[in-house]
């Protein structure tokens, strides 16, 4: 393959560079086609066989390699995909490197030797399709400033939720999140300040919510949480444990300051009988009185109840 960078893969960047990053990733799979013809002509007509293909390091210095190893280790580490991604083609290359070797000894190539070259390069060419399909998903479902959910990633897993809690009668508990006084926060301190609270309370959702819960940004400053198999009671223990946990997370200022921010909850079931639109009004219904409770504080609109007044 040729100098083209395949792309790394990370979902808060991928943004308007998505469109060069998966044309990257196209030309580095042409790049392995090319390289793969020239290895199958020189096999069987007798080509010329390149130095680098039948180096100890050859799947170091062919341009997917090289693109490879100058990643920062950590991000290889961090990513399984490219992980795997580069295992696969470390076994490709040794795979090509016996072929060639008994090519030029001029031995009769077996046909178990030939067909597990070809499956571990199928399987290379097919993590790579993989991972462009990885991004394009990420693309498509992800908020390019804060990682979260977007409203179309929301829409397709509330409608699988709502699915499966009429088919089991299970509980879904949805929670509305809204950042209290963010006009402030971004009149006082700056948008550039504003985006930094979206993107730590992101973070913060997702590392110490439950690793099975649903996070989307619905818009602005407000978030949805989906909290499959969980009735309301259970819900908003979690949702008070994560409100306290975020009022004591302490975002850096310039010239060694800080800022604090709370955020308010509104807690309702996803209801199986009702349109989904229904369900997300009803926790819209309870963050509103959370707010005009004193905000800082879980709100539940419970149906069940015998007025529709929320619980807080």
């Amino acid at each position: 393959m040729d100098d083209a960078k395949a792309p790394v893969c990370n979902p808060v960047a991928l943004n308007q560079s998505a469109i060069g990053l998966l044309q990257e990733l196209d030309r580095a799979l042409h790049d392995h086609l090319q390289w793969q013809n020239a290895l199958h002509r020189a096999l069987i007509s007798d080509g010329v066989v390149n130095a680098d293909a039948i180096a100890a390091d050859s799947s170091q210095r062919c341009a997917f390699g090289r693109w490879y190893l100058g990643l920062a280790e950590d991000l290889r580490q961090r990513d399984r995909a490219l992980e795997d991604m580069w295992g696969l083609h470390e076994r490709m290359h040794v795979a090509a490197r016996q072929l060639l070797a008994m090519h030029m000894r001029r031995e009769p190539i077996p046909a178990p030797a030939f067909d597990a070259y070809v499956d571990v390069a199928q399987d290379f060419k097919l993590s790579l399709l993989k991972y462009q399909r990885r991004i394009i998903s990420e693309v498509c479902t992800l908020d390019p400033l804060t990682g979260a959910g977007n409203r179309y990633a929301m829409d397709l897993r509330l409608t699988e939720e709502w699915e499966r809690t009429r088919r089991s009668g299970l509980p879904c508990s949805l929670c509305m999140l809204d950042i209290d006084h963010f006009k402030h926060i971004n009149d006082t301190h700056g948008h550039a300040v504003g985006d930094t609270v979206l993107r730590m309370i992101s973070r913060y959702l997702k590392g110490d919510g439950r690793s099975y819960d649903d996070l989307f940004r619905y818009g602005g400053e407000e978030f949805l949480i989906c909290m499959p198999n969980t009735p309301l009671d259970q819900a908003a223990v979690v949702f008070n444990r994560l409100r306290e946990g975020l009022a004591a997370l302490r975002i850096p200022l310039e010239g060694g300051r800080s800022l604090g921010m709370t955020a308010s909850f509104g807690v309702a079931l996803l209801l199986p009988d009702e349109p989904i639109e229904q369900s997300i009004e009803c926790a819209d219904h309870a963050l509103l009185c959370a707010k005009n409770s004193g905000r800082n504080r879980v709100c539940v609109w419970d149906m069940s109840r015998p007025a529709d007044t929320p619980e807080a």
